[in-house]
């Protein structure tokens, strides 16, 4: 993996704003329910397609179980045999149909809870897949940090030295027992889906920062790769659980909201 570019731009969500407790800001409940929204639109019509390839997949097996019937005790006759060929063939398109339904759904299932629970974050790229930087279109993972402390997640400067820091350890096999496990775990390049893990507080000077491996999909980029070391996340609050990046363009159509929403509050002078 590779380290971060250096054309950094401010992070992507500003500091959370400070609500009564418990309470989830507007501009968060709209992000959150139109990631949910274009979720759906790229799932249905995989799952629906997925469907119909079962249901046709089953009929086909009746309809040719029913053919094989009309070749009872006629065996010897070649048309019984590739019917039970076909046979043979329709079941096992359905149950391939069948387990990759399965697979769709509860991919869809845990993608949907994590946006549902999920609050904005920004998250700091410390090292990613050395083909993220380039076009291409395979989903790819990344290291990145982040915080859910306003103070610290917002601090842009201090997060990007705080990266800096993390990958400076790579292939390093310091003495210091925190140093040693910030070193493997930036060493570490295989990447295990919603794996979070907090660096040790003498690193981070006492705050709550968490490393966690990120896959990042090209068709949510600008630019179709890696440009800046910063990305805009949904995170699961708490020491474990999901983080998904949030799409370019509707990260841009939810600050134009953000916006638009700040200047009609705004008190007319």
């Amino acid at each position: 993996m590779n380290a971060p570019p250096n054309n950094d731009v401010e992070q992507p969500f500003p500091p959370a704003d400070r609500r009564r407790p418990g309470s989830t800001p507007p501009a968060r409940r709209t992000l959150n329910d139109r990631l949910l929204a274009h979720l759906d639109s790229v799932f249905s019509p995989v799952i629906y397609r997925r469907r119909l390839c079962v249901a046709f997949g089953l009929m086909g097996l009746c309809l040719t179980q029913g053919a094989i019937g009309l070749f009872v005790g006629l065996y010897q006759h070649w048309g019984g045999w590739v019917l039970l060929a076909l046979c043979a063939l329709l079941a096992a398109r359905a149950v391939i149909a069948l387990r990759r339904l399965g697979a769709q759904a509860r991919e869809h299932h845990r993608l949907r809870a994590v946006i549902r629970r999920g609050v904005p974050v920004t998250a700091y790229l410390v090292q990613a897949n050395h083909a993220l930087f380039s076009p291409g279109s395979d989903t790819l993972p990344c290291l990145v940090l982040f915080s859910f402390q306003p103070e610290v997640g917002g601090d842009a400067g201090y997060m990007r030295y705080l990266a800096r820091r993390v990958f400076s350890l790579k292939n390093t096999e310091p003495e210091d027992d925190d140093a040693r496990y910030v070193a493997e775990l930036v060493t570490d390049e295989e990447a295990v889906p919603y794996r979070r893990r907090p660096l040790p507080l003498s690193t981070t000077d006492g705050s709550t920062v968490y490393a966690a491996d990120l896959w990042v999909k090209r068709a949510y980029l600008k630019a179709g790769y890696l440009t800046t070391s910063t990305l805009p996340c949904i995170a699961e609050p708490g020491p474990s659980g999901g983080i998904e990046l949030v799409p370019a363009w509707l990260f841009e159509e939810q600050n134009a909201l953000a916006t638009a929403s700040a200047s009609q509050a705004s008190p007319q002078r």
